[in-house]
């Protein structure tokens, strides 16, 4: 049996975000939203809660005919999402949210035994130290063979499978991410953009395992997705932005 994850990538510029906001929150977002005091933490935000009430309403189609503002995202202590419904609680499954210079990247299942993460980073140049810092001394090692001009697309994937290996697992940044390794089973395939290529991450904490994963990318983007518990076959479903 497959089960679907879905999800989506939306940008927008806070104009439209800050309407949208008007009729679209549920009362306790807006009580949130008030409290923020920067204009990036609030951009951030209203992208991400755009996102996830889009997809939501799309996943499901029991609930397309309902307003935004009855769709409420919330987060647990750890910082995880999660849905709830006006008038029916806390929606069953996983959700994955995740935002980087004005876009939002989201994923959903409804099955409640399928954890999963998702990541969005910029590809772009980093300090030499910061794969030291990060990454395994394998990884490391293969970054440095690869022409200068590939070595910030591969250090972009391996630290953003991690960011969305780490939401799966439930820890964060409290595990040692150098603790994870990212493996590709095409190592040199670097470059095909908008297509989801598989990879697995192994991590050695607690209980060894091994989680499945996919990445693509997407223009100057990396996008990451990693998933645990039971693994049936999986089927990622994109659906459209709301900016189209």
């Amino acid at each position: 049996m497959t089960t679907p994850i879905h999800w989506l990538l939306h940008t927008a510029d806070p104009p439209t975000l800050e309407a949208w906001a008007w009729t679209n929150l549920a009362p306790a977002e807006r009580a949130h939203l008030a409290a923020l005091r920067f204009e990036n933490r609030r951009d951030s935000f209203l992208l991400g809660r755009c996102a996830a009430k889009t997809l939501i309403s799309r996943a499901i189609p029991a609930l397309g005919a309902l307003s935004p503002a009855n769709i409420a995202i919330h987060n647990q202590p750890d910082g995880a999402p999660y849905v709830e419904i006006e008038g029916a609680g806390r929606l069953p499954g996983c959700l994955s949210l995740s935002h980087r210079d004005g876009r939002a990247a989201c994923a959903w299942s409804a099955d409640p035994a399928l954890r999963h993460g998702i990541d969005l980073e910029r590809i772009e140049s980093r300090h030499p130290a910061f794969a030291g810092d990060y990454l395994t001394t394998a990884e490391n090692a293969f970054a440095i063979t690869l022409p200068e001009s590939q070595r910030p697309l591969w250090i972009t994937l391996a630290w953003s499978a991690r960011e969305a290996a780490l939401k799966a697992l439930g820890t964060g940044l409290r595990l040692d991410t150098r603790r994870l390794a990212v493996s590709l089973p095409e190592l040199a395939a670097l470059e095909p953009a908008g297509v989801w290529q598989p990879l697995a991450i192994a991590v050695d904490a607690g209980a060894p395992a091994v989680l499945p994963g996919w990445w693509q990318r997407r223009g100057e983007f990396m996008l990451t997705l990693v998933t645990m518990g039971s693994t049936p076959d999986i089927a990622l479903v994109e659906h459209m932005s709301p900016s189209g």
